[in-house]
């Protein structure tokens, strides 16, 4: 009998990888609203109110709505394009494709470091470094 074939051995590797698939979604959303609402819910709240908060929302929120049906359109046509046909370039495409999914978030993490140095890591802050 295989090892893939037991339904235990499924079931905890199913869990395993919802368990580390929350974890990835859920502890930087948890760190993200415990350092929003540090100051308490009134400065938050206040802070929602502000012309350059609602703008930053704003713009956000258009740019996801700009890229989401583009994103959905080209990806259709491409996943339809290279699994339908055979053609120069079809692995050109699929390299391009590719490229999101080969380089890890580690590589915006070095990218960070080599523009602002360790005081990014530090908690200098972006104002602090544009502004020396």
């Amino acid at each position: 009998m295989a090892v893939s074939s037991r339904p235990w051995t499924k079931r905890i590797l199913i869990g395993l990888a919802l368990l580390s698939a929350s974890l990835f979604l859920l502890v930087p959303l948890i760190y993200i609203f415990w350092q929003a609402l540090s100051e308490g819910v009134g400065v938050a709240l206040h802070n929602l109110r502000d012309g350059d908060m609602l703008h930053a929302i704003w713009l956000t929120v258009l740019i996801a709505f700009i890229t989401v049906p583009v994103n959905l359109i080209f990806g259709t046509l491409l996943a339809w394009l290279v699994s339908r046909f055979n053609f120069p370039g079809r692995q050109f495409l699929l390299t391009l494709y590719d490229i999101p999914f080969r380089f890890h978030q580690s590589w915006s993490v070095y990218s960070i470091c080599c523009f602002g140095g360790l005081t990014v890591l530090r908690g200098a802050g972006w104002t602090r470094i544009i502004s020396k």
